[in-house]
């Protein structure tokens, strides 16, 4: 009751023009809790990270990132258990991303709100990827000023984004692509969504087997993880599904309405911080062909709908919208939101939604 409480107080401060920062805070606070606090039974990933901990407490090495290992060996020491372990990581990364996000934006009631009724179900359950991102976007936070300093502190927080999960290493193209991108245009946004369509259109119609076996073994030696490498060699063995399909056009259709926005407010395309995260969310977009590839990269777009979703909220800050874009956007996100989470598969964490925000 408290989440839809919050939410609704949320909802209703959104429609007056203001910063209500304390409300945002409340909101956050209660995020926190709900996702620091879940029924282990009904939240995906949380008996592997606490069976995980566990492991390490009775002496085996731990598959994860150094900075996450380097946290538990703390709580170890302290003879923290894993659910306080838990709630002291997702306060922490809440923390961090808040700090992020209030640097980028004012707005932050807007972020907030539509990442409660969101992405908030999927993130937070997967601990060290949302950790990961979390640090990625204070990271970018510091580049809409250009400086040495700035990109010093963004490459910093990025690299302590990969002790988390090693997807932040993609994100050390953010600051590469701000420094050369001197500034953004509709016709750029549209080349770099163009140029990754098309390779994932040409990787979906080009199943073979040595294209297979070549791009598994890249993989692997990315990464020592090899259950991308193989849903690969699945997906050149059996065909590609199409919820693949589905999950490129729930990307790519809020993203293009973006882009109109964008193309009716091109005084937005010369503000920094609006440069920043079209940077972030062009690196993002690179989760298009690897998705193709492998489903373990929805996390690219998903992480690209942050961006997408802070685009949003400076929009709104810097231009009086009418009702209907941010319906219309809404509606967008929304189903974004139910194929990511696995509503047409009916998945675990889509059944199980009321129970991570304790309703049921």
């Amino acid at each position: 009751m408290i989440y839809l409480i919050t939410v609704g107080v949320n909802i209703f401060t959104n429609k007056i023009r203001g910063k209500f920062t304390i409300i945002s805070l409340l909101l956050v606070a209660v995020l926190v809790y709900l996702s620091g606090t879940p029924d282990p039974l009904t939240t995906a990933d949380y008996l592997a990270y606490q069976g995980e901990y566990q492991n390490k407490l009775l002496g085996y090495t731990s598959r994860f990132e150094w900075l996450y290992q380097k946290i538990t060996d703390i709580a170890i020491y302290y003879n923290w258990d894993y659910p306080h372990l838990r709630l002291f990581l997702i306060f922490i990364f809440f923390l961090v991303m808040f700090v992020g996000v209030y640097r980028l934006t004012r707005n932050v009631k807007y972020y907030w709100l539509m990442f409660s009724l969101g992405l908030f179900f999927i993130e937070t359950i997967q601990l060290r990827s949302f950790g990961m991102i979390s640090f990625v976007i204070l990271g970018i936070s510091f580049q809409y000023r250009r400086g040495i300093t700035g990109y010093l502190l963004s490459i910093f927080f990025i690299f302590l984004s990969t002790g988390l999960h090693s997807s932040g290493y993609l994100f050390f193209l953010v600051p590469l692509i701000n420094f050369l991108v001197k500034n953004w245009t509709i016709k750029k946004l549209i080349v770099a969504l163009l140029l990754n369509l098309s390779l994932g259109i040409v990787l979906i119609f080009s199943s073979t087997s040595g294209a297979s076996f070549v791009l598994s073994d890249l993989l692997n030696t990315i990464s020592p993880n090899n259950e991308s490498a193989v849903n690969i060699a699945t997906l050149y063995a059996t065909g590609f599904a199409l919820s693949t399909i589905l999950l490129l056009i729930a990307f790519v259709m809020p993203l293009l309405y973006l882009i109109y926005i964008l193309k009716y407010n091109k005084f937005l395309l010369s503000d920094r911080k609006v440069m920043v995260i079209l940077s972030f969310i062009s690196v993002t977009m690179i989760g298009l062909p690897l998705l193709v590839l492998s489903s373990q990269y929805d996390r690219v777009l998903r992480e690209g709908m942050m961006g997408v979703i802070l685009l949003m909220a400076i929009i709104n800050e810097r231009v009086s919208t009418k009702n209907r874009i941010n319906i219309y956007f809404s509606c967008l996100y929304f189903i974004f939101i139910f194929i990511f989470i696995g509503g047409i598969q009916n998945s675990f964490v889509f059944q199980n939604i009321l129970h991570y925000i304790h309703l049921v």
